[in-house]
């Protein structure tokens, strides 16, 4: 099984990507402090919330960002891949290329014998090698002080714009969203940020110590 952590450490290109929305009006005010600073994103969406909030997902793509497939409901166990991405396509039309497994727990593809469906549909699994953590909140200055300090050429970010548990999705993303601006405006200084189809993803052989 092959995934994808980061891209070439030989050219100065990172993502942004963002998991578990659709989710306004977070999503929204993040779409907008993208526009801000002219930069395009990855949003690793679930099933679940493009169904409540498809008109989110439509501006998203419109705007020029990347829609990757996160699963239906965040389930391990019941990952629904193939729901989630009848959903997108019948949204924006046009079918993900990538998909990122609930917590990006690859193990879980070959326990549950998800590998062959991930292959079927053609889906690059992405996982990420920058994790400021900030779907614990830790506070804005210790986001923006993980993803600057561990940010290297190639590097794909993971953040968190909602949350699978609907208590936590008007509060998860706040701290995140405070740092964002200065995020990208430090990055800017030292990379291109780009959609994932834009970078030279490396291949790995998935294997349980290579996380």
């Amino acid at each position: 099984m092959i995934y994808y952590r980061h891209g070439s450490r030989d050219e100065n290109k990172i993502a942004l990507t963002f998991d578990d929305g659709p989710n306004p009006p977070i999503t929204l005010e993040i779409l907008d402090i993208l526009d801000d600073y002219d930069v395009k994103a990855n949003f690793f969406v679930l099933g679940k919330w493009v169904k409540n909030h498809p008109a989110v997902l439509r501006d998203m793509y419109k705007r020029g960002h990347l829609i990757g497939n996160h699963g239906y409901g965040h389930d391990i166990n019941n990952q629904g891949f193939e729901a989630n991405q009848e959903i997108i396509f019948n949204t924006i039309g046009e079918q993900p290329l990538f998909c990122r497994p609930p917590y990006c727990y690859l193990e879980a593809l070959k326990v549950a014998s998800h590998c062959e469906l991930v292959t079927s549909l053609k889906l690059k699994l992405i996982t990420f090698d920058v994790d400021p953590d900030d779907n614990h909140m830790p506070g804005s200055d210790v986001i923006f002080k993980k993803v600057i300090g561990a940010c290297q050429n190639g590097s794909i970010i993971d953040l968190h714009d909602s949350s699978e548990k609907p208590e936590e999705q008007a509060s998860r993303p706040l701290e995140m969203l405070e740092a964002l601006p200065l995020i990208i405006k430090s990055l800017k200084e030292k990379f291109e940020i780009v959609r994932l189809d834009q970078m030279s993803l490396v291949p790995i052989e998935f294997k349980e110590d290579s996380l």
